[in-house]
């Protein structure tokens, strides 16, 4: 399949590795053994073509040309605009209620985890139009406590079209009919009513901006599958064992990508009808273990590589790899078709050779001296800042001293996009039941 040998060349651009597959055994050992050192942060500060990049959808979409999605992880979005009306009069004030249902992606996913509006998490207490905000109800009025904002919420497991909205606005100049089911489409529905009882201190200023974080699309785990050397009750014709604590973990997201993702036997997404021999158990099962270990965190031990990130499927997949790539120190490698992975720390040296084993007569290449454009000594990232709504920040500079000196004192920073990196864990909105 091209797309084999494309995803990888893509991935390496700009690095010793991205002529190794092609040259040779020897030129394969001579530019290892040169440019072993250099990793995807070295890669970013070559810049590459405009292209479209995955990240946090702060803004709603809307039109006929948006492009499905699917996140993996736990990831932020805004979403997508499917359906807005409005209906009702409370006293007065005619199309009291404002309705917008969004799209959330397009495949089911583990559910809704929290909700921002207005940049500020929101707790959410049951009520008769399914979630409403606490933080958006007045307390004791003369009409007792009013609720003015509400979600309901939608996994993609849904079999019928939400009976409200085709109460509502059946008969409608925009009906919303009973076959808007949405098959596959995780969605919410958002209702707001109208704030008039308060001009002084109303409770929105403009139509509420909602943002919503989602448990991505459970994933197969090869590492749980005890058919081909793991340990666990996954199997890949079997979507309903899936999912678990592999859903957060970067090579496993990288794996479901390389296998594809399907719906109903549609492919949506990633590599088609994929063998599993390109993807060698052994070799992925011991990258997901490594993902998996245990290091400190800010509320205890937890997974030492996650990651998040919602991928249009215009994107292509190298693209989507080499953003997970870089939360975990990743390489990705494709010798004949199969593909193997490389996470965080160089494992144990298997191969080795000496002046011997390099032949005269063929082609060489070799770089003992890169140029100081392939010198970096310091990095500045930026990343989706759940703490403050998800929005994009710029972390402080992290500098080497030592190799700054070695650089003529020079400033020399990556900028990286770590926009599919997963945040530290951060408290979650209240629920209550």
């Amino acid at each position: 399949m091209p797309l084999f040998t494309s995803i990888a060349t893509a991935i390496f651009a700009g690095t010793a590795l991205a002529g190794t597959w092609i040259v040779g055994a020897t030129a394969f050992a001579l530019q290892m053994a040169a440019g072993i050192g250099l990793n995807l942060i070295a890669a970013a500060i070559k810049g590459k073509p405009t292209q479209e990049k995955v990240g946090i959808q702060g803004k709603l979409t809307g039109g006929g040309d948006v492009p499905r999605s699917l996140i993996l992880g736990e990831y932020n979005t805004a979403g997508s605009l499917v359906y807005r009306n409005t209906y009702g009069q409370v006293g007065e004030t005619p199309n009291a209620y404002y309705v917008e249902v969004r799209a959330l992606g397009d495949l089911p996913d583990g559910g809704m985890i929290d909700v921002w509006v207005d940049g500020e998490k929101v707790s959410l207490v049951a009520d008769s139009y399914g979630w409403s905000s606490t933080k958006h109800i007045k307390y004791g009025t003369k009409f007792g406590d009013l609720h003015h904002l509400w979600f309901q919420f939608y996994d993609g497991t849904q079999t019928t079209a939400d009976s409200r909205l085709v109460s509502w606005f059946g008969g409608s100049d925009r009906p919303y009919d009973s076959d808007r089911i949405g098959n596959g489409v995780p969605y919410v529905i958002i209702t707001a009513l109208r704030d008039d009882a308060e001009t002084e201190n109303p409770l929105f200023n403009g139509f509420p901006q909602c943002k919503f974080t989602r448990a991505g699309v459970p994933l197969y785990d090869p590492s749980k599958d005890s058919s081909i050397g793991g340990d666990g009750s996954h199997r890949y014709d079997d979507p309903s064992t899936w999912g678990g604590d592999g859903d957060d973990l970067p090579a496993v997201q990288i794996y479901n990508i390389l296998r594809g993702f399907t719906y109903n036997g549609q492919w949506l997404y990633g590599l088609q009808a994929a063998s599993p021999a390109i993807l060698p158990s052994v070799n992925w099962i011991a990258a997901i273990n490594k993902c998996r270990a245990l290091a400190d965190g800010p509320d205890g031990s937890e997974a030492q590589y996650r990651s998040g990130i919602q991928i249009n499927v215009s994107v292509a997949p190298a693209d989507a790899i080499e953003a997970l790539l870089k939360t975990c120190n990743g390489r990705l490698t494709e010798v004949g078709g199969v593909y193997t992975i490389h996470v965080g720390e160089p494992d144990a040296p298997v191969l080795s050779f000496s002046d011997a084993d390099i032949l005269s007569s063929e082609e060489q290449v070799y770089n003992p001296f890169r140029t100081l454009a392939d010198s970096i000594n310091g990095v500045v990232a930026k990343y989706p800042e759940p703490l403050e709504g998800w929005n994009v920040k710029t972390s402080p500079p992290t500098k080497n001293p030592a190799q700054k000196v070695r650089d003529g004192n020079r400033d020399l920073l990556a900028d990286v996009d770590l926009s599919a990196l997963a945040p530290e864990r951060f408290l979650r909105a209240e629920v209550h039941a």
